[in-house]
């Protein structure tokens, strides 16, 4: 039998995990649900304010990354209400409404967020106009692609189809990381002391959150199921989520700070030495 689209469902004893689900288990979800909506959109506030902390020409990475995190906000604040209309409590039991929970939400969201997260690094590099552009569009069109395609895997219910889509995503994502590390290595490497090592940790950061996402993408695959597994799916996506855009972002922010900074402080010495 078909799972219901965005459903996940691995069979086990007759029984899925949304149905073996426990009254602790869904409550860890609904809590991280609402904190993950929170955080992302305490952090959209925060990012939309600081753009006039930074100079000009950086202001738009910052405002990519205020977009990013209230597309987030707005995602796992649909995620929680599709949660929550999927279960019901029935005689002080948990019990499933019929109504499936739909991680397509998820999906919405990265298709949006993933190119906007790797535009805004490119934004607060100091890189000639045309090779920003450039840099920018094969970065979103990667990320766009890599999403996309692991999709009709994470959708279906068969390991053949699981295998299949998640080796084909797993390309262009393998293509953004040369991208970040060898792409815009020049960009990096001109960069200050101190944005250097933050746009470094940036880019480690990406690195280590993201490899999270194939290896919850894979538990059915590799005889990882219940209902522990299906509830620690979705509260591994979101922690995720919080280092790939929140940490990241501010990490980000902080290096369009420096740089702006710095560059007030020259010339505020320039002016003084023309005094």
């Amino acid at each position: 039998m078909c799972p219901r689209p965005g459903q996940w469902q691995h069979e086990k004893d007759g029984a899925t995990e949304m149905n073996d689900l426990t009254g602790n288990q869904y409550d860890i979800v609904v809590n991280v649900f609402s904190l993950t909506t929170t955080m992302m959109g305490v952090a959209s506030i925060f990012f939309f304010l600081q753009r006039s902390e930074v100079l000009p020409r950086y202001r738009m990475g910052v405002t990519l990354l205020a977009l990013m995190t209230l597309v987030s906000a707005y995602s796992y604040h649909e995620l929680y209400l599709s949660w929550t209309a999927a279960y019901s409590v029935v005689n002080n039991s948990l019990k499933v409404s019929g109504t499936a929970f739909n991680e397509g939400f998820r999906y919405a969201d990265w298709i949006l967020t993933v190119p906007l997260l790797l535009v805004a690094l490119v934004q607060v590099l100091d890189m000639p106009a045309r090779q920003a552009r450039v840099r920018s569009t094969i970065l979103a069109v990667l990320a766009a692609e890599m999403v996309i395609l692991g999709y009709p895997g994470q959708m279906s219910a068969t390991a053949e189809t699981r295998w299949l889509w998640w080796g084909i995503a797993m390309v262009p994502a393998l293509i953004i990381v040369f991208q970040l590390y060898i792409g815009l290595s020049a960009a990096v490497a001109g960069e200050p002391e101190e944005s250097r090592k933050l746009v470094k940790q940036a880019r480690l950061l990406t690195i280590v959150s993201w490899s999270t996402y194939p290896i919850f993408f894979l538990f059915p695959l590799l005889g990882i199921g219940g209902s522990f597994a299906f509830a620690g799916m979705q509260v591994g996506y979101a922690a995720a989520d919080i280092l790939a855009k929140i940490a990241y972002g501010v990490l980000l922010y902080r290096v369009a700070a420096v740089k702006s900074a710095a560059a007030a402080e020259m010339s505020s010495a320039l002016r003084t030495v023309k005094i």
